[in-house]
């Protein structure tokens, strides 16, 4: 969420949060500002909570030029929580499978239980769901999507970093799990099952056939990968 205008500026859906999502939340937004500038750009700031806030440190430094960390118990620091209170009222609120705001809310603020126990079975179903937040999440960006163009123009030129194709695989892309040796075809690592050739338009890159390379790639555009070896 960019405070400039609270504009969702990257997102992901899962069950629970988890490391993997916060990274695919991310490698959204970077994916967003391309589509939004032409180009990707990283975030001159960026501020989280505090979870897994050991293990994904090192990998929110990499991503922004400078990262925040909120304090722990201060609340005034949080910007998602408020804000995902108003997208509730503003759009959850309005399905007919609203579940309410919580259990611990005041009863008359929530919906009634046995209407939705009658209508249960018009829910809509996972894939539903997702379909739903997608559509509440890209409408709310179009409201916003002019006065945050315009907002960033204002920025400093130097305040505006882009990412290259190579630093958003080697950041925010996911790696394969193994390594691979170049073949007569190039490289060929399986993603998701699929196997898939991919090599280099640098024939130096053939003199290297003897080292182990692990593989980086967008889930969602595996145009291109990302080839890197220790040695």
């Amino acid at each position: 969420l960019d405070p400039c205008c609270l504009y969702p500026i990257g997102y992901a859906i899962g069950t629970h949060e988890t490391p993997a999502l916060i990274k695919q939340a991310l490698r959204n937004a970077v994916t967003h500002t391309k589509e939004l500038f032409g180009s990707r750009h990283k975030p001159l700031q960026l501020q989280t909570d505090n979870y897994g806030k050991g293990a994904l440190k090192p990998f929110y430094e990499a991503v922004a030029e400078k990262y925040t960390p909120a304090a722990a118990k201060n609340a005034k620091a949080k910007r998602i929580e408020p804000h995902f209170n108003t997208i509730n009222k503003k759009y959850c609120q309005l399905m007919d499978n609203w579940s309410g705001f919580g259990i611990t809310s005041r009863k008359e603020l929530q919906p009634n239980s046995e209407y939705l126990n009658k209508i249960r079975h018009s829910f809509p179903d996972y894939n539903g769901v997702v379909k739903q937040i997608i559509n509440i999440l890209e409408l709310e960006r179009s409201t916003k999507r002019q006065q945050y163009v315009e907002l960033y123009a204002e920025m400093p030129a130097e305040d505006k970093i882009t990412m290259t194709d190579q630093e958003y695989l080697y950041y925010l892309g996911e790696n394969t799990g193994y390594t691979n040796r170049l073949q007569a075809a190039g490289l060929r690592p399986t993603i998701n099952g699929v196997t898939k050739d991919y090599d280099s338009f640098d024939p130096e890159f053939r003199q290297y056939s003897y080292l182990d390379w692990t593989i980086r790639f967008d889930p969602d555009n595996l145009s291109m990968i990302l080839a890197s070896s220790e040695d």
